[in-house]
């Protein structure tokens, strides 16, 4: 049956009692309550009422849970007394206990409204029948008896050790909780120690202050210290601790709450290395989701700091299976690397941890001593690396093992948790599927290679088509090819588009194909007829390259690449920026190339020539930046035509 619970809620807010009420009674309390919102209702309620606890609002319009407190307190009575905010308030919460609150919850959590209720009313037992005792002591030894009686059975029944001592912290009460907790045979064993012998020492200086506290503030909650039991083990233990007052208000004695936390803080230690493992997992994924710049020892350090290996490593099969690397590695601060003497391993070597890689099983040795003789091998080499224990899980992919990944330890045997295994198996599906991701890109990275090669060879076979046909001018295409990807690179342009600029620039003339040769190699000036034939070269080099699938616009950049930017260029008059910037480019390489050579109508003008043509006529005819980027790249000295570094040093002087 639930225990009864007579409780006065002082609270504005008709929801939020109802609320404390279905708490109470979820806690396992049978409530009996009586709801005040004022001063005079309080008041009234204790004098006319037998009472449990208080609980109180902190903020109210016409009361506030201060108000509370002083009325209780003039009334003398001995209760619990509980306040209630909406939410976290240190301040309030330490104002409260110093004006003698018992506790302080938050209404956000009200589970622990019911504990600290609990708690609370043995405490003020035990208060209540320590105090009678002390001031019935002149009445008798039955009178003593019947007022320990009265008590003693609440006490003795608390899941929790109660201690009542000194102020000098002589232990003059315990219960059987305490007894237990304490390691002792009998309450007797424990009267006259002092209660800091129990205190593990690193936690002494603290639990004195906290001591000083206590009489300045009146109780501390929850305070948590490492108790030290007779035979020398130790547990985490929660420990509250309140005076005991006298007929004057006086300080005489404190009573102490304490709680056995151990199973909670194991709960909480799974928690938090479940956590840490989540994180690390989550670490991990996102560093191997970055692509090429992944520090794969970094992902082993996430890996092995969270379950405290010594080592972790990667280990890569190749040549079928049949030899193995150990390929990255991690050591822990003081553990000697192995990496180095793990290269070019013979699988066969290793048949028992082989047979478990391929069938895609745990390696799990909690103790390297005891692996079975069918794993002598294996023993052997681990033992020469001083490793005590491992964990090591496969790296498979649908095509078959890849490897395994693995954490060491040298300090010696252990046990390797369930959420030590679940990380690395995770980790190790997550880092097979980073090293199929990038054996693709590199796949893909040489199939491109490979396509470029192609191409490449595609571009100069057809260039040397041109340069057959026309031998004076053989060689033309390929120095604009190599000015014009100058030009790019000097500009700022990707690598993609600069190697674009280049093979459009060496096959642009490739339309000359369709002009005779002897108008090629004419001598002399050639009519219009003539110029119409070697104009529609542009034309003819477009419809060439433009059924064929290149990456970029090559047949647009050689069918642009006499356009000028007044319009006046061919062959569509195109002006600015409906000209494309590889195209620009190439009319200045062309235009240098062409002049700073020899023609069949011209001895060659020179590159001072060539450079004082962009120069006057950018930003008219030609693109400015591609006009100063190759005059720039000449005048240093940063890309020369052969033979012709003298006349491009006679350019940059007559220009200073």
């Amino acid at each position: 049956m639930p225990a009864p619970l007579r409780a006065l809620i002082v609270e504005d807010s008709e929801d939020d009692v109802r609320l404390l009420q279905r708490q109470l009674q979820k806690t396992g309390f049978h409530v009996i309550s009586e709801w005040v919102d004022n001063p005079e209702a309080m008041k009234a309620a204790l004098d006319n009422g037998a009472w449990d606890v208080v609980i109180s609002d902190y903020a109210m319009p016409r009361f506030n849970g201060f108000a509370a407190l002083r009325l209780l307190k003039e009334s003398g009575l001995d209760l619990p007394f509980i306040l209630m905010a909406s939410r976290n308030r240190e301040d309030v919460a330490l104002e409260a206990m110093k004006a003698g609150a018992d506790d302080y919850v938050e209404k956000t959590n009200l589970a622990r409204l019911g504990p600290a209720i609990r708690r609370e009313m043995r405490t003020a037992a035990l208060r209540k029948m320590v105090s009678e005792s002390a001031e019935r002591r002149e009445q008798g030894e039955a009178a003593l008896r019947e007022s320990e009686e009265r008590y003693r059975t609440l006490v003795e029944t608390s899941p929790d050790g109660i201690v009542v001592s000194n102020l000098d912290g002589a232990i003059i009460m315990c219960n059987h909780r305490a007894v237990a907790l304490y390691g002792a045979e009998s309450a007797r064993e424990l009267l006259g120690k002092k209660m800091m012998e129990f205190v593990a020492i690193e936690d002494r200086e603290r639990a004195i202050n906290n001591s000083r506290r206590i009489l300045q503030i009146g109780c501390l909650r929850d305070i948590e210290y490492t108790v030290i039991r007779r035979d020398g083990a130790a547990f985490p233990a929660e420990t509250s601790i309140s005076p005991v007052l006298d007929a004057e208000g006086k300080a005489w004695a404190f009573v102490a709450v304490v709680k056995d936390i151990t199973e909670r803080k194991r709960t909480e230690a799974a928690l938090e290395r479940r956590l840490a493992v989540e994180e690390a997992l989550a670490r991990v994924s996102s560093n191997l989701a970055r692509g090429d710049t992944v520090d794969l020892v970094g992902v082993l350090s996430t890996l092995a700091e969270v379950v405290n290996a010594s080592r972790a490593y990667i280990f890569q099969l190749r040549d079928g299976g049949k030899t193995m690397d150990n390929t990255h590695e991690w050591c822990a601060r003081g553990v000697e690397p192995q990496i180095h003497m793990l290269q070019n391993l013979d699988s066969s070597v290793f048949p028992w941890w082989m047979d478990k890689v391929i069938r895609n099983e745990n390696i799990i040795i909690p103790d390297v001593a005891a692996l079975p003789d069918e794993a002598a091998n294996e023993r052997d080499i681990l033992q020469a690396q001083d490793i005590k224990s491992l964990a090591v899980v496969p790296m498979s992919s649908t095509g078959g093992p890849l490897g395994f990944l693995g954490f060491d330890d040298i300090q010696g045997a252990r046990a390797w948790p369930e959420e030590d295994v679940r990380l690395l198996r995770t980790a190790s599906e997550t880092l097979v599927a980073y090293l199929e991701r990038k054996q693709a890109q590199q796949e893909r990275l040489q199939s491109v290679e490979k396509l470029r090669k192609t191409l490449e060879e595609t571009i100069h076979a057809m260039a040397l088509t041109v340069e057959i046909r026309d031998p004076y001018t053989a060689g033309h295409q390929r120095r604009v090819a190599e000015l014009a990807c100058a030009i790019a690179g000097e500009m700022g342009l990707s690598d993609d588009r600069a190697y674009a600029t280049r093979l459009a620039a060496a096959v642009h003339d490739i339309g000359k194909m369709c002009v005779p040769t002897e108008i090629l190699a004419k001598p002399g000036a050639i009519n219009d007829v003539e110029k119409k034939l070697i104009r529609a070269h542009s034309r003819v080099g477009y419809d060439i390259l433009k059924s064929i699938d290149f990456p970029w616009p090559i047949a647009d950049i050689v069918l642009q690449h006499h356009e000028r930017l007044d319009g006046s260029g061919y062959p569509l008059g195109l002006v600015d920026g409906d000209i494309i910037l590889e195209a620009r480019i190439l009319a200045i390489a062309d235009v240098t190339e062409a002049m700073a050579s020899h023609r069949p109508y011209r001895p060659a003008l020179g590159v001072d020539k060539a450079l004082e043509e962009i120069t006057l006529n950018k930003g008219t005819l030609y693109d400015a930046q591609a006009a100063e980027a190759c005059a720039r790249l000449l005048v240093a000295g940063r890309f020369a035509f052969p033979d012709q570094a003298d006349s491009v040093r006679q350019f940059a002087q007559s220009t200073v």
